[in-house]
């Protein structure tokens, strides 16, 4: 009997374009035994397990960066980010001057509201009830490296790992100063109560704190596979539906593979804004639709099912 994987791309609040995706593939009957994510990715398949599609829009339609992270003033930054309009304004000034004064609180407190953000949606009851296979990739961390130069770009400019986040590159070269072991592990391998707590490790990305599970300390499985679809692979499937956050193609002669990708970049994977949010999750509805078309054609159900999607996600 065929077995249909799903793979889910990390890749922060690009992952809310897998949101609009989800919503078209099960308007067209996809079913999936297995689920791999990383990093946001991870977050979203808890999600899905939990509650499908009207669970990922629950989540996505009330998120901003300021629930995100518990604190209002970032809705603010980010919307004017998001919009490139002037950021030099004075509420914005005295937000930057207090992470200026207190970098580590400043972390601290972004992991913290983060973490929450995570506790309070992840339900493990409902995964592990959900006969659904859920993997997630994270890196356990064994070694740093490098990290006086870290350290020393603190130092000269203390919100520089900060502020980072919102360049396209980032995270690649703060992980080239860590040493790591990659783990992929199963909702069964997970011990009871610690779901949510690998979810956060696989999404634990700089400058969040590093995630402490059993005395080990994780960061995100990014850093080792961001789209995990050999995750899947290694444990038999064949048949994926790969959702990405970047642009390309995935190929693989082993495996038949339905990839839907972004036809142009996503944008920053730190971007929380309302705005920023509701467009990557539109525009990952258009994606798949144009998918579907060349599948489904000009069937008539699966135009009817189309023009409600549109309805829904105006």
């Amino acid at each position: 009997m065929k077995r249909l994987g799903l793979v889910l791309e990390g890749g922060g609040v690009k992952c809310a374009y897998q949101n609009g995706v989800l919503a078209v593939l099960e308007a067209a009957g996809y079913k999936f035994d297995a689920i791999a994510g990383t990093s946001y990715g991870a977050v979203n398949a808890a999600l899905y397990l939990e509650g499908k599609n009207k669970r990922l829009d629950e989540f996505w339609s009330n998120l901003s960066g300021g629930k995100m992270f518990n604190d209002e003033k970032l809705d603010d930054i980010m919307n004017t980010i998001y919009h490139k309009d002037n950021l030099a304004t004075f509420d914005n000034f005295k937000f930057l001057k207090s992470g200026l004064n207190d970098t580590t609180g400043l972390i601290n407190s972004l992991t913290d509201g983060y973490r929450k953000t995570i506790y309070d949606n992840v339900n493990e009851k409902a995964i592990r009830n959900n006969k659904c296979e859920f993997y997630l990739v994270t890196c356990k961390m064994t070694q740093t490296k490098n990290l006086i130069l870290e350290g020393l770009k603190k130092v000269i400019n203390p919100l520089s790992i900060v502020l980072d986040m919102f360049k396209p590159d980032y995270p690649g070269r703060f992980y080239q100063h860590m040493q790591m072991t990659p783990v992929e592990i199963s909702k069964n391998e997970i011990k009871k109560g610690q779901i949510a707590d690998y979810v956060i490790a696989s999404a634990s990305n700089p400058p969040f704190k590093p995630m402490e599970i059993n005395g080990d300390k994780y960061f995100d499985g990014g850093a080792y596979a961001n789209c995990p679809y050999e995750t899947l692979k290694k444990r038999g499937y064949t048949d994926l539906v790969i959702i990405r956050t970047n642009e390309g193609d995935i190929a693989d002669s082993e495996l038949k593979l339905q990839v839907i990708a972004p036809q142009a970049s996503l944008g920053s994977c730190a971007l929380f804004s309302i705005d920023n949010i509701k467009d990557l999750r539109r525009k990952g509805l258009m994606d798949a639709i144009a998918f579907m078309d060349k599948m489904k054609g000009d069937s008539f159900f699966w135009k009817k099912k189309k023009k409600k999607l549109l309805e829904l996600y105006k």
